[in-house]
């Protein structure tokens, strides 16, 4: 049997403004440790709220929400996937007793049980009061101002996308296409490493970490060329601007190795070695008109920074707000006029004119890169999850709300890239324990978001 983690009563229903209120009771405590059940902040917390509700109907209701079976609400990856396909908002309007009082943990127990839809010392437990906005006013059909029961449900991290994101929000659950380009099992032939896409999407490229070169058409993903290693490139790649020619990419960071940009790439239409201006820093802009690289230079004083080189030459070192974090990603839009800096936890957005800082993301960490579009943020790496091991998030940029947190199952993400019209993104997923061996997945966009039927 398990231990009831919160209280739930109904206070008001509006199905006309497909809206409950709802107050949420936390009723298991750790009095030792002064620690208790979290306030619930996600809307699948809600939706398990709701579903519950109907299951409490008698079995001859016919409520729509009992469409949904208790394997699916026993999933917490189904139940993220799907909570915002029934509950579109939630709003917390009050908060009581939290955080606890220092003499306030004297007076909880640890456990509190429901009794005739009451618990005991109510007006001690820490507790909210929340809106809750719902996709149909079906939902609300079984709920009753004063009901009230006990549940084992927890919050989870559901997936937060709304209908102005669809139908071009990736779908990051399930991979269109998984390919297995290097058989070698776990070993440098058989792992993935870098991978991008040429600049009319036509081919996406990907490399080993033997770096044997694999270059597939992107419209039925068969292969146009696989090349063993070349003096041309290693396991760092790029395409030439505007060209469908391969050759290395610079990694080094801050420009100090522009002098060494390779000059020479591989043609993989005519098959043949060919010149190629100088390719400098780590990251370009869509024609190239903007190339750059970062560090961190802490013992200067002035933190983290990102190296911008133009087409004129001309170099600027952008310094970041100051933090101990390094530079971890850099992008830009396909206009070419402004670049994400991953930084930390945070990614900058910086003008490319004015070179200034003019939003900044909080929270995403890790790997993250911008749609083409300057829409959307696709990040990769650890955290901590409902789901655990490695995980990618799309987050949108227009208010830095996540949309979906997608568990992997690798033990790896080294690069993600978006093809250049931002319809598909590709990740390079490393599945062995000892860091060999993997696939390269193709994910795209999913569903319209419908109310279920």
């Amino acid at each position: 049997m398990s231990t009831d983690l919160y209280g739930i009563r109904v206070l008001d229903v509006a199905p006309d403004e497909l809206r409950a209120r709802l107050r949420v009771f936390v009723v298991y405590y750790d009095t030792h440790d002064r620690s208790h059940a979290p306030i619930p902040d996600d809307p699948s917390f809600f939706f398990q709220i709701l579903w519950e509700a109907a299951r409490n109907q008698p079995i001859t209701s016919l409520h729509p929400l009992r469409m949904v079976g208790t394997d699916e609400i026993c999933d917490p990856e189904w139940v993220a996937a799907h909570s915002h396909r029934y509950v579109r908002r939630i709003q917390q309007v009050a908060l009581r007793n939290h955080p606890v009082a220092d003499d306030g943990w004297a007076r909880l127990r640890d456990f509190y049980y429901e009794r005739n839809g009451k618990w005991r010392d109510e007006d001690l437990l820490v507790q909210a009061d929340y809106d809750v906005k719902v996709t149909d006013p079906r939902w609300l059909e079984s709920l009753s101002p004063g009901d009230s029961w006990a549940t084992t449900s927890y919050p989870m991290e559901s997936d937060q996308v709304l209908a102005d994101d669809t139908p071009t929000v990736l779908d990051l659950r399930k991979p269109a296409v998984t390919l297995d380009l290097f058989p070698g099992g776990e070993t440098d032939d058989g792992t993935p490493s870098d991978l991008v896409f040429s600049d009319d999407g036509q081919y996406l490229a990907v490399t080993s970490q033997a770096c044997e070169l694999v270059v597939l058409h992107t419209d039925d993903w068969s292969e146009h060329a696989r090349i063993k290693d070349s003096s041309l490139w290693g396991q760092d790649i790029q395409w030439v601007p505007g060209t469908h020619q391969i050759t290395m990419r610079v990694i080094e960071g801050g420009g100090e190795e522009d002098d060494n940009a390779p000059t020479r790439a591989y043609d993989i239409d005519t098959g043949t070695e060919v010149d190629v201006p100088p390719q400098p820093r780590e990251a370009r802009s869509r024609t190239g008109r903007y190339r750059a690289d970062g560090g961190y230079g802490g013992y200067t004083g002035y933190g983290a920074w990102v190296d911008v080189l133009s087409s004129s030459g001309e170099s600027r070192r952008l310094h970041l707000p100051r933090g101990k974090a390094h530079v971890r990603s850099v992008s830009f839009t396909s206009a070419e006029t402004r670049m994400f800096v991953g930084q930390g936890n945070d990614v900058h957005v910086l003008d490319l004119e004015s070179g200034c800082v003019s939003d900044t993301i909080t929270g995403i960490g890790c790997h993250a890169i911008v749609r083409p579009d300057g829409a959307y943020l696709a990040a990769a790496g650890d955290g901590q999850s409902a789901f655990g091991g490695k995980w990618i998030d799309l987050w949108r940029v227009s208010d830095g709300a996540r949309l979906m947190r997608c568990r992997s199952g690798g033990r790896y993400l080294p690069v993600l890239g978006w093809s250049p019209d931002g319809s598909m993104l590709a990740v390079s997923v490393i599945t062995g324990y000892q860091g060999y061996g993997g696939e390269v997945r193709i994910y795209s966009a999913g569903p319209h978001v419908e109310t279920p039927k």
